[in-house]
């Protein structure tokens, strides 16, 4: 897996790319929002497709987004492959 980051006023997208030739399965994404080093909120989306899959050499873009202030993002990301690869 790979991903991409853009920040928004309000959070970022996360675009998240299957660089593999195999179908992935609970892919998810969890984002923490700081401000001067303390957490305030976090976000967690699933990326799948409408199978709730996410399919070989594919991309997904999730918003995440916080209704707090913020000055710092990290973002986590885990999921396994069907075959366990």
């Amino acid at each position: 897996m790979s991903y991409d980051v853009s920040e928004t006023e309000d959070g970022a997208v996360i675009t998240v790319t299957n660089v593999k030739n195999d179908t992935m399965e609970s892919v998810s994404g969890t984002m923490l929002f700081f401000k001067d080093g303390e957490i305030v909120d976090t976000d967690n989306k699933i990326f799948a497709n409408d199978d709730l899959k996410f399919k070989a050499n594919s991309s997904i873009s999730e918003q995440f987004s916080t209704l707090f202030e913020f000055d710092d993002i990290e973002f986590y990301l885990e999921g396994y492959y069907i075959n366990g690869n």
